[in-house]
């Protein structure tokens, strides 16, 4: 099996001490596995992904600038830092299709288990400049993905 995948993190936005803020990231990986049938309609597959991915805090000042001048005046305003990891996915899957193909319509319902882990990850970044002190934060853990399809070879369409 070669196959790839992405994924984006979605958060509300907060603020604190006055300044809006928020986070996001994302991922993608370069998947490698192989394919067992061991049963009539049953896959099962081991699977190893390698690729990177990235966080990002968002820091505003809630305040508004009337004009030009107050941003040269106070240019400390916002801040964007980053961090980028290469992360190794390890992990399965099962898979079970209900009907046969060809035959009508079928389903697909599909289970995948396993761990990301951050081999290398960056320091937090502002700029070109590292910033020593940040937090402990990464796209490591486990994870678990329910999976739901369905097919419909119907010449009706």
């Amino acid at each position: 099996m070669l196959g790839g995948e992405g994924h984006g993190l979605l958060t509300a936005d907060g603020s604190f001490q006055g300044r809006n803020v928020s986070v996001g990231g994302g991922y993608g990986l370069f998947n490698l596995g192989y394919l067992f049938r061991p049963a009539s309609g049953l896959r099962v597959y081991p699977l190893l992904g390698l690729g990177g991915g990235g966080l990002q805090l968002d820091i505003e000042n809630a305040g508004t600038a009337d004009d030009f001048d107050d941003v040269l005046d106070n240019p400390n305003r916002s801040a964007s830092v980053g961090q980028a990891s290469f992360l190794v996915s390890l992990g399965g899957g099962l898979e079970y299709q209900f009907g046969t193909p060809g035959e009508g319509r079928t389903a697909r319902l599909g289970l995948r288990a396993g761990y990301m882990v951050s081999a290398l990850r960056s320091d937090w970044q502002l700029g070109d400049s590292a910033l020593a002190g940040g937090p402990d934060a990464s796209m490591q853990g486990p994870f678990l993905r329910l999976t739901i399809g369905g097919i419909s070879d119907s010449d009706d369409e």
